[in-house]
C-alpha cells in the first residue's frame, strides 16, 4: 500500500532525524567539550576557577574541522588563563593528543573502511554509519552519520599538574552511571528530611508487608473507581437536564397569547385618552395655549373643574353609547379626598398676644354692614408725601367681599405720620374685581415690630412658627391680601404602604408626583341618575361649586373602574390631582389591568410538571447529602448542606404557590361582574382582592424567576467536577468584586446625594431619592441628557460633579474588574508554569502542608526599604 509505505517512511525519517545527523563536512564548525583538570593547584594570579566569567571547570568552544589541536589550546588557555605553551589536552581514553595533529581527527568518529563488515580497532566509543554499498568516497562522504547531541570532550592539563596512573584494567571508553543505588544512604537522607520538615517516625510509619494490596487488586480498585465517577456525571447530567426541563416548563407557563399584550395595551391607551382629551363640545377657555388639551395638560383649579364637567361627565354620564359602539361598561367611580391633618403649631405664643376671634366679626360683616377702623403709627422716615387708593375684592363660597383701602402718608424731616382707614362691605351678589391706584413715590417697606399687633387672627393658627404669624398677621391688618397657612400633609410612607394592604377601605393608597396619601375621605359619583346628581356628588366630593372653584384638601383621586366587553379585561383608572404649595395642580395617572379570562388549562399542566421537576431534583439533592440510597450513590464524599440545600427547597414551594394562586384567581373572577351590578361595596373588594392576588402572584414569579437564575449558576459553575479550575476562580474572585461592588455602591450614593443637594430643588430628574439612584447610576453608565442645563444651572460645581464621576467611576471602578480578573489569570498562568522549574518545585516541596502555593508571594518584600524581608508564602 503506498499510504502505508508513505507513513513508514516518515516515521523512519522522523526517528533518525531526532537520533542521527549528518557527520560535518571538513570546512564546517563543531561543538568541543573542554574539561579543565585542575589538579591540587586551584587558586592562583591569572587563574578563572571559582569565580564569575570563566570559573567553571568545564566549558564549550566551536571550533573548524580542518584546524590543528594547537588552535583550541590557545582558546582554552586564553579562557581559563593559562599560558598557551604550557598546555595540553588528554583524549577521552586519557592519551594525550599533539598539536600537530587536525581536529577532524579527534572530535569525529572514524570513518570505516569500505568493506561493511570490517571493524574499526580504535578505541572510539563512536563510529560514523555508512549505507552498506556505498564505494566512492563523496558517496560516503555525502552519507556518514553520527550520533546527535554528543559532542568530544577533551581534558585541558597544565604542565605542571601530576597525572594519576593510567588503570590498565579499565574498561576503554565513555563512563555511564546507571540506576543503582544506595539503600544506607538513601535511608539516611529520607530520615533527615523527616526530621527537618516534623514528619513520622521511620519505624512508626513502616506498612506491614502482608496488608500491601496486590497488582490485580489495584487495577481492580481502579476500575471500580472509573466506574463509579462515570455513573457520578451521568447522573448530575441527568440533573442538569431535569433543571432545564423545569425551568423551561416554567417559563411555557408564564407565556400569554400573542396577541392579548397588544390588545390589552391598545384598549388602555384608547380608554385613558376618551377620559382625559377634551373635545370641540367640551368648555376648555381655560386652556389658553393648547389647542386639544388634555388630562395631563392641567395646571389651575379652573381647568381642573373644566375636565370634571367636560370630558369626565360626557363619559361618565354616557354609558349607553359607550356600550353599543365601544363594547364597554363603566362600572363604577370613587371618589377620595385626602386633607392634611391641622396640627397645631409647636411655637407657643407669649403672654403679649392671643389669637383674635375671627368668628364674631365675620359674622357681623356677612349683614351687609360696614366697619370702619383707624390705625395711627408713628415712625421716623425721610421719604416724600404718598397717596395710595387700592379696591380689591375678596370671594368665598357663599358671598362676595369688597374690600376698599385709602391710606395717606404725610412725612416730614423728623416724623412721619401714617392713616390708614379700611372700609368692608358684604354683599349677597358677585361682583367683579377691579383695582385703581395713584402712586406718587414708592413708600419705605414696612417694618414689622412684634408690638404692632395686639392679637393675630384665628386663621393664622396653623403657621409654622410665630414670626410668620406676625407678617401674615400685619399684612392683613395693612390691608393687604395674605394667604392663610394651609398644614402640610405628611405620612409615614412605608407605613402607610404597608397598612393599606390590609386596610378595609380599598385603594387607600396613592402614590402621585409630589408625595404620597393615604385613608382619604371617599365617596361615590352618581352617574345614573342624570346630570344633576351627578353635579351634586361633584360638589359634595370636590367641597366646592364650580362658580368659582376652589381646590380643597391636599389631593383629590377619582378611580374609574371600566370592563371592555371585547378583551374581557378590567381596566381601573386612578385620576390623581394634587394641590401644589407653590400654586397650581399636578396631575398623574395610574392603571391597573387583569383579565377575567380563566387560566388555560396547559399553563396548570406546565406548573405542575415544574413543581414535579423540582422536587425530582430536590430529592437528588438530598441524596447527595445523605448518601441514601447507597446504590444510586456514586459520590466519594457527601455533600454538604449549604445555602444551595435551602434554595433547592423553596423552589418547588414558590412554584406550587403561584398554580395555588392562579387557581384562587380564577374562583374570584366569576364573582367580579356580579359584585359589580350588586353594589359598590362587593366589586371594590373583589377588585381590591383580586389586585392583591396578582401583586402576590407578581412577587413570587420574581423570586422564582431569581431561584432558576441562581441554580443555573450553580450549575454552570459548582455543580461537575470536570469545573473544578472554574469553581476555584469563582471563589477567588467572589470576595475582590464583592469589594468593588460595595466600594461602587457607596460612591454613587455618595455622588447622589451630592447632587440631590445641588440640583434637586431645581430638576426633576432629582427631585427624590429613587430617582437620584436611578439617574446617578446612569450616569456611571455614561448616559447623560440635557447636560447644557446643569452647566447653566451651577458651572463650576457642575464641572467639579463631572471631573469626579471620570475620575472615581469611569477610570478607577469600571475597570477594576477587569483588573483583578487580569491579576488572577496572571497568578493562574504562573501556578500553571512554575513547576516545570526546578527551584519552583524545591520550594513547593518545603511548603507541602500548606493548602496552596503561590510562587507570586514567593520573594523579598521591600515595604520597608531599609528593612526588607524575605517572604516564603
Amino acid at each position: 500500500d503506498t499510504d502505508q509505505k508513505f507513513r513508514i517512511l516518515s516515521v523512519t525519517k522522523e526517528t533518525i532525524d531526532r537520533f542521527l545527523r549528518k557527520r560535518p563536512k571538513l570546512e564546517d564548525e563543531q561543538m568541543v567539550d573542554v574539561h579543565f583538570l585542575t589538579g591540587t593547584e586551584t587558586t592562583g594570579f591569572n587563574l578563572h576557577i571559582n569565580g564569575e566569567g570563566a570559573g567553571s571547570r568545564d566549558a564549550k568552544f566551536l571550533v573548524h574541522l580542518n584546524e590543528k589541536v594547537e588552535s583550541l589550546g590557545k582558546q582554552a588557555a586564553k579562557y581559563w588563563g593559562l599560558d598557551p605553551d604550557k598546555v595540553f589536552f588528554l583524549d577521552g581514553d586519557g592519551r594525550i593528543v599533539l598539536d600537530n595533529m587536525t581536529l577532524v581527527d579527534i572530535i569525529l568518529p572514524p570513518v570505516p573502511p569500505t568493506d561493511p563488515h570490517f571493524r574499526s580497532s580504535q578505541s572510539s566509543s563512536s563510529t560514523a554509519l555508512v549505507p552498506e554499498g556505498a564505494s566512492s568516497s563523496e558517496q560516503r562522504e555525502r552519507d556518514l552519520w553520527m550520533v546527535k547531541g554528543r559532542n568530544y570532550c577533551l581534558t585541558l592539563v597544565r604542565a605542571s599538574t601530576v597525572l594519576s596512573k593510567e588503570d590498565l584494567n579499565r574498561p576503554k571508553g565513555e563512563k555511564w552511571e546507571d540506576f543503582t543505588f544506595n539503600e544506607r544512604q538513601l535511608e539516611k537522607e529520607l530520615e533527615n528530611a523527616r526530621k527537618k520538615r516534623g514528619g513520622e517516625d521511620g519505624e512508626a510509619a513502616k506498612i506491614n508487608m502482608d496488608i500491601i494490596p496486590s497488582l490485580n487488586d489495584l487495577m481492580q480498585q481502579g476500575q471500580e473507581k472509573k466506574r463509579r465517577k462515570r455513573a457520578d456525571t451521568r447522573c448530575r447530567l441527568l440533573e442538569f437536564s431535569v433543571f432545564v426541563v423545569c425551568q423551561v416548563l416554567f417559563l411555557i407557563s408564564l407565556v400569554q397569547p400573542q396577541t392579548l399584550g397588544p390588545s390589552l395595551l391598545l384598549a388602555s391607551s384608547k380608554l385613558e385618552r376618551l377620559f382625559g382629551n377634551f373635545t370641540e363640545a367640551d368648555n376648555s377657555s381655560a386652556f389658553l395655549h393648547h389647542v386639544s388639551p388634555s388630562f395631563n395638560d392641567i395646571i389651575t383649579e379652573q381647568q381642573y373643574w373644566q375636565w370634571l364637567t367636560g370630558p369626565l361627565q360626557r363619559v361618565l354620564t354616557d354609558n349607553v353609547s359607550l356600550e353599543t359602539d365601544m363594547h364597554i361598561q363603566i362600572l363604577r367611580t370613587l371618589t377620595t379626598r385626602f386633607d392634611a391633618t391641622q396640627l397645631q403649631t409647636s411655637s407657643s405664643l407669649s403672654s403679649a398676644y392671643e389669637f383674635c376671634n375671627s368668628t364674631s366679626s365675620s359674622a357681623d360683616n356677612t349683614n351687609s354692614t360696614a366697619t370702619t377702623s383707624t390705625t395711627a403709627t408713628q415712625t421716623t422716615s425721610t421719604s416724600s408725601t404718598v397717596t395710595t387708593t387700592k379696591t380689591s375684592t375678596t370671594r368665598s363660597t357663599s358671598s362676595t367681599f369688597t374690600l376698599t383701602s385709602t391710606q395717606s402718608l404725610t412725612v416730614t424731616r423728623t416724623q412721619a405720620t401714617s392713616i390708614s382707614t379700611t372700609s368692608a362691605t358684604a354683599t349677597n351678589t358677585v361682583t367683579s374685581t377691579s383695582t385703581t391706584g395713584t402712586n406718587v413715590s414708592v413708600p419705605t417697606p414696612v417694618t414689622v415690630n412684634p408690638g404692632d399687633i395686639s392679637c393675630i387672627p384665628e386663621q393664622f393658627r396653623y403657621c409654622s412658627n410665630l414670626r410668620a404669624m406676625h407678617i401674615l398677621g400685619k399684612g392683613q391688618e395693612l390691608g393687604h391680601e395674605v394667604p392663610n397657612c394651609v398644614p402640610l400633609y405628611d405620612i409615614n410612607i412605608p407605613n402607610a404602604y404597608l397598612h393599606s394592604l390590609t386596610h378595609p377601605q380599598v385603594f387607600s393608597y396613592a402614590n402621585g408626583k409630589i408625595g404620597s396619601y393615604f385613608e382619604g375621605d371617599r365617596s361615590f359619583l352618581d352617574v345614573s341618575n342624570g346630570t344633576e346628581a351627578f353635579r351634586q356628588s361633584l360638589e359634595s366630593f370636590t367641597l366646592s361649586t364650580g362658580e368659582p372653584f376652589t381646590f380643597q384638601g391636599s389631593a383629590q383621586q377619582l378611580t374609574t373602574v371600566v370592563y371592555g366587553a371585547t378583551t374581557n379585561a378590567i381596566f381601573i383608572f386612578h385620576f390623581l390631582v394634587e394641590n401644589r404649595l407653590s400654586g397650581g395642580l399636578v396631575t398623574s395617572i395610574h392603571k391597573d389591568v387583569f383579565l377575567l379570562d380563566l387560566e388555560p388549562v396547559e399553563s396548570h399542566v406546565y406548573l405542575l410538571l415544574a413543581c414535579a421537576s423540582a422536587v425530582l431534583l430536590l430529592l437528588m439533592e438530598m441524596r447527595r447529602i445523605f448518601h441514601c440510597p447507597a446504590a444510586c450513590t456514586f459520590e466519594e464524599e457527601r455533600t454538604k448542606c449549604s445555602i444551595w440545600s435551602l434554595l433547592f427547597l423553596v423552589l418547588p414551594a414558590m412554584i406550587l404557590a403561584i398554580s395555588c394562586l392562579m387557581l384562587v384567581q380564577d374562583t374570584f373572577t366569576g364573582n367580579l361582574l356580579e359584585a359589580g351590578r350588586t353594589s359598590d361595596a362587593a366589586l371594590y373588594d373583589y377588585l381590591w382582592l383580586r389586585i392583591k392576588l396578582d401583586r402576590s402572584r407578581l412577587t413570587i414569579v420574581v423570586i422564582t424567576l431569581f431561584l432558576f437564575n441562581a441554580l443555573m449558576l450553580k450549575y454552570l459553575l459548582l455543580h461537575f467536577p470536570q469545573l473544578l479550575s472554574a469553581t476555584q476562580i469563582v471563589k477567588k474572585l467572589a470576595a475582590p468584586l464583592i469589594t468593588v461592588l460595595v466600594l461602587t455602591c457607596v460612591t454613587v450614593f455618595s455622588f447622589g446625594v451630592f447632587l440631590y443637594a445641588v440640583f434637586g430643588t431645581a430638576f426633576r430628574a432629582f427631585e427624590g431619592v429613587a430617582t437620584t439612584w436611578l439617574n446617578v447610576v446612569l450616569w456611571s453608565m455614561g448616559y447623560i441628557k440635557d447636560w447644557q442645563a446643569y452647566y447653566r444651572f451651577q458651572p463650576a460645581l457642575w464641572t467639579f460633579s463631572i471631573f469626579v464621576a471620570l475620575c472615581l467611576i469611569q477610570l478607577t471602578l469600571n475597570v477594576l474588574p477587569a483588573v483583578i480578573m487580569l491579576s488572577h489569570k496572571k497568578e493562574a498562568d504562573l501556578v500553571e508554569n512554575y513547576s516545570y522549574h526546578a527551584y519552583w518545585a524545591s520550594e513547593r516541596s518545603k511548603n507541602s502542608g500548606k493548602k496552596s502555593f503561590n510562587p507570586a508571594l514567593v520573594g523579598w518584600d521591600f515595604t520597608d526599604p531599609k528593612d526588607p524581608r524575605e517572604v516564603f508564602n
